[in-house]
């Protein structure tokens, strides 16, 4: 939810923070919000950067320094947007609102900084003066700042790749961020409800919201690898009939080619069942060779094509083995068919079958 104020309508900065607090704590105690938090959405674009300095000493290059992201939230910012901590902790409420410099970094951040050690009570000075920020936007102008705790990587940036680097820190005492709610069902139903409160702080302040599922659906990474999906699924289905159709040609002309040895088999005197499981077992073989070198090949072009999937593994068990299953299964069948008509026919008529 991205608050505006009206340019030229008297409102400073301690009354604009002012009036985004009593709105945040009016929306607290609308039935079905879980949570309340401020920040910088992810995916919603206007992200920040700074240079992250671990020698500040006087002789120090820091031409070379890396650039992270970075954003400001209120404490309960991890836990409305479900981005686990998986070392150390959050910072709290008190921290806050006492200006306490401490951060919380995203695992792609400690991997960058300090490779291989634990990156809890390392302390870093962040820099963004030389980097784009607006009037009266808190940014980080050379403070140093602890590391309290690490949290799983973000896509704040791109949908289709996690941030190279990301630190989150406390929200300054008089100062608002973008307000995020999270709900307990569909947030759209809300929207009424939500409105009704921000005109009842102040008519005058405009409010755009969305919700994070529309800032996905939104995304070019997300409509570019939807557009890929729905290609790729009609070429995979007129891939899977055209292999059928082979599989199934192949296999039951194979086995129709066998009708004369079927013949003489049974006229020496081998059992039905016998014949018809042997057929089936020497034809089988080969597509069961030629499916596992499929999923071989399979397993590595889906590796190769690991950037256009968001949130599943390029090894999916249920794509590979319902198309291996299938594939066996017009295989059994062109094996079964054929050779049970042959195992029917007449041992003399199968001895002349050319």
């Amino acid at each position: 939810m991205d608050i505006e104020f009206p340019p030229g309508t008297g409102y400073d900065a301690a009354s604009r923070s002012r009036i985004v607090s009593q709105m945040v704590e009016r929306f607290k105690t609308v039935p079905g919000v879980k949570l309340v938090t401020e920040g910088r959405v992810p995916l919603a674009g206007g992200l920040r950067m700074t240079a992250a300095l671990l020698d500040v000493s006087p002789n120090a290059s820091n031409n070379e320094s890396p650039i992270f992201y970075y954003s400001y939230a209120t404490p309960d910012y991890f836990e409305a947007l479900s981005i686990p901590i998986v070392q150390g902790r959050a910072f709290t409420e008190s921290e806050a609102r006492s200006g306490a410099h401490l951060t919380a970094i995203s695992e792609a951040t400690a991997r960058a900084l300090w490779p291989g050690r634990d990156p809890i009570g390392k302390s870093i000075t962040l820099d963004a003066r030389k980097q784009f920020h607006v009037a009266d936007e808190p940014f980080p102008s050379g403070e140093r700042v602890e590391v309290i705790g690490v949290s799983k990587d973000i896509r704040s940036a791109w949908l289709n790749e996690v941030d190279q680097g990301h630190f989150v820190l406390p929200l300054p005492p008089g100062r608002y961020g973008e307000v995020m709610i999270r709900t307990e069902n569909n947030p759209n139903a809300l929207v009424a409800a939500l409105g009704a409160d921000v005109k009842a702080v102040d008519p005058n302040v405009i409010v755009y919201a969305e919700s994070l599922d529309g800032l996905i659906t939104m995304n070019p990474g997300f409509v570019f690898s939807r557009v890929g999906a729905v290609f790729s699924t009609i070429v995979g289905l007129l891939g899977l009939l055209l292999a059928s159709v082979g599989v199934y040609g192949m296999v039951s002309y194979a086995v129709l080619r066998r009708t004369h040895e079927v013949g003489v088999r049974m006229a020496l005197g081998a059992r039905r069942r016998d014949v018809l499981g042997l057929i089936l077992r020497q034809s089988a073989r080969p597509v069961v060779i030629g499916m596992l070198i499929g999923l071989v090949s399979s397993a590595v072009v889906s590796r190769l094509l690991s950037a256009l999937l968001f949130g599943i593994s390029p090894f999916d068990v249920v794509a590979f083995g319902g198309v291996s299953a299938f594939l066996m299964l017009v295989s059994l069948l062109a094996c079964y068919l054929p050779a049970r008509r042959a195992t029917k026919v007449d041992p003399l008529v199968a001895l002349r079958y050319e």
